[in-house]
């Protein structure tokens, strides 16, 4: 057979594998759960010595966890077996997938990358996020669901005394859905000067003060052989703040491109806020960070970001 079609019989197989893994679990006979947490990509043999670390402590209520998931993306799933017949398997299963979540968050991490919150894990969005950021997600969906008939008790949690008034950042929003929008001339874009720029090659990202200007990531970026579609070819005073708060067009399908995570300010309360992260994937709550691109700072100023490089 020419060197090709083995080639193409290898891929046909492969793909077979993958598309009829879940097969394979039914057919095991044993019980089964996938989770599903996001990592930074040069955390995720960390992550895996933290599953099978918890693999052993319920070795009582669980047979084992195997992990399987996209490695590209620092997405994996833990697929916890069990035997159905066996008592302890209940708590063992909940207890062991609470902590593959702390685990996840410990380093650096989200407590979903695609599966979603749903009911299941909103025990741990307090503690993936601060009640202002939580408000600020309550505004989101109170902009989109005045009256509340979508999935109701779905991923936020109960209201907290904790979480501040969030109203003027609410009204921003829903001015942005109304096509309303008129930014302030004089709103800061951007807030706290941090000109600093940390890079993660293992993770493939950058870490960038919002007050660092395009000429100065560009430089660096050359320095050190990466390229990043959030850094346009021309405007090299701007403040990379300016370019994402101001970002259309081109610029911005560069900034939506390459944004892993912003710290930010909430308008109105100019509360520090941090939504998204070091990963690739993230859907724990709403991706907020994406109302500051091209916002003109009617959301809030921008700090921080975590953008995505390629080497």
């Amino acid at each position: 057979m020419p060197p090709a079609h083995r080639g193409f019989r290898s891929t046909a197989a492969l793909w077979y594998g993958r598309l009829h893994a879940p097969d394979s679990l039914v057919a095991s006979g044993k019980g089964f759960f996938i989770g599903d947490v996001t990592v930074p990509r040069n955390r995720i043999p960390e992550m895996q010595e933290a599953i099978q670390a918890t693999a052993t402590r319920h070795r009582d209520g669980l047979l084992f966890i195997a992990v399987c998931g996209h490695a590209g993306d620092g997405d994996l799933h833990p697929t916890t077996f069990y035997d159905k017949d066996n008592p302890k398997a209940a708590a063992a299963l909940a207890a062991a997938n609470n902590e593959i979540i702390e685990a996840a968050l410990r380093l650096g991490g989200t407590i979903t990358g695609e599966h979603g919150v749903g009911t299941e894990k909103i025990q741990f969005m307090t503690q993936r996020f601060t009640p202002v950021e939580i408000a600020a997600q309550r505004s989101i969906k109170k902009a989109f669901d005045p009256a509340g008939l979508l999935n109701p008790g779905i991923m936020l949690p109960e209201q907290s005394l904790d979480e501040p008034d969030t109203e003027v950042f609410g009204a921003a929003v829903r001015a942005a859905l109304a096509g309303d929008m008129r930014p302030d001339p004089d709103a800061a874009l951007t807030t706290g000067g941090n000109t600093d720029i940390t890079v993660n090659l293992g993770n493939l990202s950058l870490v960038v003060g919002a007050d660092v200007s395009v000429d100065q990531l560009s430089n660096y970026l050359d320095e050190n052989h990466l390229t990043c579609s959030a850094v346009p070819a021309s405007g090299g005073q701007r403040s990379i703040g300016e370019v994402v708060a101001t970002a259309t067009g081109d610029e911005r399908t560069g900034v939506r491109h390459a944004l892993l995570g912003a710290d930010v300010t909430i308008v109105g309360s100019q509360a520090p806020a941090r939504f998204g992260a070091e990963t690739m994937k993230d859907v724990a709550g709403f991706d907020t960070k994406r109302l500051y691109i091209g916002g003109h700072g009617i959301f809030g100023a921008l700090r921080i970001f975590a953008v995505g490089v390629r080497a």
